[in-house]
């Protein structure tokens, strides 16, 4: 069969994108595209990638996109004037970014899965407030358990009170890991929390 690049309509989203051949991939990155080139210019600009990336739980800064960009732009040797350039993947560039991701998400998924399995002391596969809050404990994170109690029901698609590993996921990219990003910068506090303690 021809590997015909249509518009990546009929990707099947239950396969993991590790898991898919090169032709379905291809699909998958053409839908990806689409979805996020919002303005449908034909290319990816650093707003569009912020906004991608988000999505995926990756919280990156603008000189850090532009950054992502140029490396990507590198490694796909493309022709582009590197002094001149405008930040902006076309489709080729952004099956390299892609990857990029791929293999990022899978080294991630990976740890989350560790940290998920370690936390998870009677191993039912369910993480309560009691074995959240115990990790968070062990983290160093000064946390209380109506604020573990809180989080949980924030992710808690299923109101049964316990965190599975596709919300302890979520939860996870809400925290901001530690490891996910070394350029993060911690959210400052508002100072009415301090004028509130006098």
């Amino acid at each position: 069969g021809e590997a015909i690049l249509d518009d990546g309509e009929d990707v099947d989203e239950s396969v993991d994108p590790s898991e898919m051949n090169h032709e379905q991939y291809l699909k998958y990155c053409k839908k990806q595209f689409k979805l996020a080139d919002a303005d449908n210019s034909g290319t990816i600009d650093v707003q569009e990638l912020k906004d991608m990336l988000m999505k995926m739980g990756f919280q990156l800064t603008e000189p850090q996109i532009k950054s992502l960009i140029k490396t990507i732009i590198l490694k796909s040797k493309s022709k582009k004037n590197i002094k001149n350039m405008t930040y902006e993947l076309i489709f080729t560039e952004f099956i390299v970014l892609m990857n990029h991701i791929k293999a990022n998400l899978s080294t991630r998924n990976a740890y989350l899965a560790s940290i998920f399995k370690s936390i998870d002391d009677d191993g039912n596969g369910e993480l309560d407030s009691n074995e959240i809050y115990t990790a968070f404990q062990k983290m160093g994170k000064k946390i209380t358990m109506n604020e573990v109690k809180y989080m949980i029901s924030k992710f808690d698609n299923d109101l049964n009170g316990t965190l599975d590993f596709e919300q302890f996921c979520s939860m996870m990219k809400d925290q901001e890991l530690p490891n996910n990003n070394k350029e993060s910068t911690p959210k400052k506090k508002k100072k009415t929390e301090e004028s509130d303690a006098k």
